[in-house]
């Protein structure tokens, strides 16, 4: 009985004694042609399964299940065997998803607790809160969550309403420091089945106060790519662009960029940069990036992995992507120039050079 409790607690049922009232369930086997079987040959038989298969199999009925079952989930120690098991059964439960760090499905109703802002410091952090926070507070916005992220593409393949769970991957911060400001945006759409999110930087500085640029730090484009400025620049146009790991220098950003979308060769990543004066009181530079994140089935699945992957083989590998096709799923038309300051809405511009007049 543990094994079946083990089984309830990875689907994240309380396990609750049986009412004496209910009757017994028929034995499923008796109506099934692996009755006719002997035992040996049903147990080589499944000596061919993998070994997530395997413990689906043994959930059909309690005598197969006693059969190999047992043994079978012992040896579910790794996290891809268990990954792999989990998914099966999230097959069968439309509001659940699998979670490959936590080792157990996660209800799609309790989406809310897996956004960052939302984290209890109060209680232990879930293990996938603690991945979740290495890779995406870096490589994304720091609220998207991996797992709302799987929550939202399988209620799209559904054919059901996820733009609830869509909100919750969605992003916006302003702040300012040191005479500067900066504002942050995210939104993310489904487009031809595959989860691309569309992220904007502001930073604005004063003209006034223009070598305050110096002080700040880069702002990433991906994790391949950042943007720096020269210390010995002048204002937002000493802006150079540099590979973040390489540290290889790339000639100066000049104004044929102004708009320019452009392609990372090392992940699905459009990113355009432009520089626009406001109303001869400040200057801003615009960094626009969309990514393409895949379908969210699993966090191995390689368009993930380029985004996010630690290791220099899964981070660095070449990716074949025509420039501007991210945006175009995005956008709905493919586009060579963006116009970045599009985005902005008059509130939020009014808002950013009201602040920066207060800093």
């Amino acid at each position: 009985m543990d094994c079946f409790k083990s089984i309830l607690h990875l689907l994240g049922v309380p396990c609750h004694p049986v009412p004496s009232h209910l009757k017994p369930r028929p034995a499923a086997l008796e109506l099934s042609e692996f009755s006719k079987l002997p035992p040996e040959l049903t147990l080589y038989i499944a000596r061919f399964l993998p070994l997530e298969s395997t413990l689906s199999f043994s959930l059909c009925c309690r005598p197969i299940y006693f059969m190999f079952g047992s043994q079978a989930f012992k040896n579910l120690g790794q996290n891809s065997q268990c990954f792999e098991f989990l998914t099966l059964l999230a097959r069968d439960l439309p509001n659940h998803v699998p979670c490959y760090y936590c080792k157990k499905l996660h209800a799609i109703k309790t989406a809310q607790q897996h956004i960052f802002f939302t984290y209890r410091h109060d209680t232990p952090w879930l293990p996938c809160w603690n991945a979740n926070y290495s890779f995406t507070f870096f490589h994304l916005h720091k609220n998207f969550s991996f797992t709302v992220f799987q929550m939202a593409m399988k209620r799209y393949r559904q054919g059901l309403n996820y733009s609830e769970l869509l909100n919750l991957l969605s992003y916006k911060e302003t702040h300012y420091q040191d005479g500067y400001v900066k504002h942050y945006t995210a939104l993310g759409r489904v487009a031809h089945g595959s989860m691309i999110v569309r992220e904007q930087k502001i930073v604005m500085v004063p003209l006034a106060k223009s070598r305050l640029i110096q002080g700040i730090q880069q702002v990433t484009v991906c994790p391949h790519i950042s943007l720096s400025w020269n210390l010995g620049s002048h204002g937002l146009h000493g802006l150079v662009e540099r590979v973040d790991w390489f540290r290889w220098g790339i000639p100066r950003v000049d104004w044929n960029w102004q708009g320019l979308v452009r392609v990372c060769p090392c992940c699905l990543c459009d990113y355009s940069l432009e520089f626009v004066q406001f109303e001869g009181k400040a200057e801003a530079v615009f960094v626009t990036k969309w990514q393409d994140l895949g379908q969210g089935r699993s966090p191995m699945d390689y368009k993930w992995q380029s985004h996010v992957g630690h290791s220099k083989e899964q981070l660095w590998r070449t990716v074949e992507l025509d420039r501007g096709s991210v945006c175009a799923m995005f956008e709905g038309e493919r586009r060579l120039r963006f116009e970045s300051t599009s985005l902005l809405t008059q509130q939020d511009r009014k808002e950013l050079l009201k602040l920066l007049e207060h800093t």
